[in-house]
């Protein structure tokens, strides 16, 4: 009875533990705790959306294809309700629940390699994490969509072990959900596949399920795409928004060509009349940058594989996205925290790949990551784009923690035993 109890007591606390974490730094700040760039980019937009009913981001009366529509559609779902005034409080309070559920999933989901009780180490971690705390006090598509992409791979996980429809759907809706807040989630799919063939997803249920969700896709992106085509008239899959990061990703690491960011954007902007017409400013800064792309190969293409294989994952993988501080603890402080988790995790999720029972799933999370890692290294490479990362990186960590505890009571249980036969004799 006491352990059923502790089961589900200590997963309460510990979100309590989180939720008063977070709840005391939205008391202290308020709605003064912002970034005043992408966050209240998404106000401004939910805003007008629910005004004008148009999706707009950098001008007022221009729409836009520079975002994913998860974030303000959110926030204006959640003005229509409140108003404006109270809904900046309501959607404050919303973001934190779901960063509450998303500590609840990563239990759920390391309870899969560590078990019960060390699932709660990973709990604490993710209650307790400053960043974690930071995010869920901002209007940011990092909660949900993190929060999205952890039940799509728990989902993953249950549907190779029940290969029903009811995990397929549980799959699409999480895949759906995090894909309208990032694209970022777009080539999962190659993870999930690869995935299945390891665990021998049967084929006959695989053409069948792979039917659904292309039906899927076509019912729940469609009205993006028509959106896309009758505002742009054009096939706008997901954003048009990879130019900007594809040029500033031409200077990252070394050997890169000569010039600054601002010189070829104005190239590039010098080409479209309209400065209000972001995709074809957009699309003329891809020029610019596959340019200079291919100036790079050809000048010095030991340098571009350096900065593309090497440098640039590191860039990317070094810090973690902490621009606000909450309780007065110092970035130094929490870099160090991250870094620790980071070496601890991938050594954590490498030893997972030498353990026979989960070696599929150490698969799915490594070419999970990979994708993610590969994306950000061809375009800019931002630790804040790392984020949806981190909570995997603390699972790595308790994980490793768990085998070698495990392993250390196995030997100290051999040696009393040998103490206690030879005694006998």
């Amino acid at each position: 009875m006491m352990k059923k109890n502790l089961a589900i007591w200590m997963p309460f606390g510990i979100l309590l533990l989180a939720f008063i974490l977070r709840l005391g730094v939205l008391i202290q700040h308020g709605l003064d705790f912002i970034l005043a760039s992408d966050d209240m980019g998404y106000v401004s937009s939910a805003n007008r959306l629910l005004i004008h009913g148009q999706l707009t981001y950098h001008f007022p009366d221009v729409p836009t294809a520079h975002l994913m529509p998860g974030e303000p559609f959110l926030l204006a779902f959640i003005f229509s309700l409140f108003g404006l005034d109270t809904g900046l409080w309501v959607a404050k309070v919303i973001h934190i629940l779901i960063g509450c559920a998303t500590i609840f999933v990563a239990m759920k989901l390391a309870a899969h390699w560590v078990g019960q009780r060390w699932s709660w180490l990973v709990g604490i971690i993710a209650a307790i994490f400053p960043p974690f705390i930071q995010v869920d006090n901002l209007y940011l598509t990092e909660g949900v969509y993190t929060f999205a992409t952890l039940l799509l791979i728990y989902g993953s996980i249950k549907l190779a072990h029940h290969q029903t429809d009811k995990w397929l759907y549980f799959v699409m809706a999480s895949y759906f959900l995090a894909l309208y807040f990032r694209v970022n989630i777009a080539l999962y799919p190659i993870a999930l596949f690869v995935y299945l063939i390891v665990k021998r997803y049967p084929w006959k249920i695989y053409r069948r399920h792979l039917v659904m969700s292309v039906v899927a896709l076509l019912i729940v992106m469609g009205p993006w795409w028509i959106r896309n085509a009758l505002v742009f008239d054009d096939f706008i899959p997901l954003t048009a928004g990879s130019g900007d990061p594809l040029l500033l990703g031409t200077f990252q690491g070394e050997g890169y060509p000569r010039g600054s960011y601002d010189e070829f954007k104005a190239i590039g902007n010098a080409r479209v009349a309209d400065e209000t017409d972001i995709i074809a400013r957009m699309h003329e800064r891809s020029i610019e940058a596959k340019k200079r792309m291919a100036e790079w190969w050809e000048d010095d293409p030991q340098s571009m594989l350096k900065s593309y294989l090497w440098l640039k994952p590191i860039i990317y993988l070094e810090s973690v996205f902490y621009w606000k501080p909450v309780y007065d603890i110092p970035e130094s402080i929490v870099v160090i925290w991250y870094r620790v988790l980071l070496a601890l995790g991938i050594l954590g999720w490498l030893t997972m790949a030498f353990t026979k029972k989960y070696r599929a799933e150490f698969l799915l999370i490594a070419i999970y990551v990979a994708i993610n890692i590969a994306l950000n290294s061809y375009y800019f490479a931002f630790p804040r784009y790392n984020y949806p990362l981190v909570m995997l990186w603390i699972i790595g960590t308790v994980f490793l923690v768990s085998m070698i505890v495990r392993k250390l009571k196995r030997g100290r249980n051999d040696e009393e035993s040998s103490t206690r036969y030879y005694s006998s004799v």
